[in-house]
């Protein structure tokens, strides 16, 4: 009986191990493929249907191609802020193609006071600047959730950012429930 208590823990500590060292490259300042360490996370937890549950969460090809880091996610939310910003400015009736259209929104975007830090307001302006704060601090789950409240053409200047966000997000809060997951666990065998 003692041999099984000691035998999971081990593999506890061997899954814990390995989730630590997939959460550390994400921490890296660029994209790093996951492939690796996830295979070391389902096969230090073959036998533990919970964490493999959870590890199912996340799309293979997050798994094969990784995730955008946090200095990555930074850097082009500059770009897709101003795309965002030139989307707010355009109506609902203008054509994606017009020409002109576009042309001003991008000429008018550069003259508009940028708002900064946790502003107050529902315009894009204001959503935009809640956004990067929040991007800023680390925090992309609630940039996401800023980035939600758009209106629909800054919104959707914003979806290819978003979708590389809430890879990032996804595998983050996949590895933190398994983390959680092991650390019941492990109380439970004290």
């Amino acid at each position: 009986m003692l041999g099984w208590f000691s035998d999971v823990r081990v593999k506890a500590q061997s899954i814990s191990l390995a989730i630590l060292d997939a959460q550390t490259a994400l921490k890296g300042s660029r994209r790093a493929p996951l492939s690796d360490l996830w295979s070391s996370i389902k096969q230090r937890s073959a036998d533990d249907a919970m964490v493999q549950m959870v590890l199912q969460a996340v799309p293979i090809e997050a798994i094969n191609k990784g995730v955008s880091s946090l200095d990555e996610l930074r850097s082009t939310f500059r770009t897709m802020e101003a795309a965002a910003r030139e989307g707010s400015l355009l109506s609902e009736s203008s054509h994606p193609n017009n020409v002109w259209a576009n042309a001003s929104a991008r000429f008018f975007s550069w003259f508009l006071l940028r708002q900064h830090g946790n502003v107050t307001g529902m315009e894009d302006e204001a959503i935009l600047a809640r956004a990067k704060l929040h991007v800023d601090t680390g925090d992309v789950r609630v940039a996401l959730a800023e980035l939600a409240r758009l209106s629909p053409l800054a919104r959707q200047r914003s979806e290819r950012w978003a979708e590389q966000a809430r890879q990032r997000v996804l595998v983050e809060q996949t590895l933190l429930a398994a983390q959680a997951h092991i650390a019941v666990l492990t109380a439970q065998l004290s």
